[in-house]
């Protein structure tokens, strides 16, 4: 569970200046990276035929994305950060 729920996000970015269209765009592509990794955790869950699948390299490695991506998302979001404030 979020410490900020999300929809309270929505409701502060109506009372900002920003155009709807940009906001949706923006969203978009901020779920996008999440959404495909969700979809192929739940792709390789619904593959499962046994109980021995659960080890399964194509499994793990969904799961162990799952589990990196915020990380990578931080990493990359901070790496951006400095390449502005250098500019």
């Amino acid at each position: 569970m979020p410490l900020f729920p999300f929809f309270a996000i929505n409701v502060l970015m109506g009372l900002t200046p920003i155009k709807t269209s940009t906001f949706y765009w923006v969203s978009q592509l901020g779920m996008f990276a999440g959404t495909l990794v969700y979809v192929n955790a739940g792709t390789q869950l619904a593959q499962l035929d046994s109980l021995a699948g659960i080890l399964s390299p194509p499994l793990a490695g969904a799961l162990v994305l799952l589990g990196l991506l915020p990380l990578l998302a931080k990493k990359a979001l901070h790496s951006l950060r400095q390449g502005q404030s250098n500019v």
